[in-house]
């Protein structure tokens, strides 16, 4: 869920896995990247959490995400996800 939390972007990710991070975005100069980056999390981490989101705008119909999980104990796991419009 992204949502306006005391001027700052914010987005939490539900997690299956039970826990609750929160993080908060540093848009790009160029409006085309929003970089969320963690600054809390609630609940358990005996899986893992997701750390970290970029959304990059291509145009109108399109934009990408990359995510970051980090697995307890674990190395980090990417996730790219290409969203497009269909007409």
């Amino acid at each position: 869920m992204i949502y306006v939390e005391n001027d700052r972007l914010t987005l939490r990710h539900y997690c299956d896995f039970a826990n609750r991070p929160q993080m908060v975005a540093q848009p790009s100069p160029d409006g085309k990247n929003i970089e969320f980056s963690l600054v809390d999390f609630t609940g358990s981490d005996a899986i893992g959490h997701v750390s970290h989101a970029v959304f990059t705008f291509i145009d109108p119909n399109h934009h990408v995400e990359d995510w970051i999980f980090l697995p307890t104990g674990g190395k980090p796991v990417h996730a790219h996800i290409d969203f497009k419009r269909v007409p």
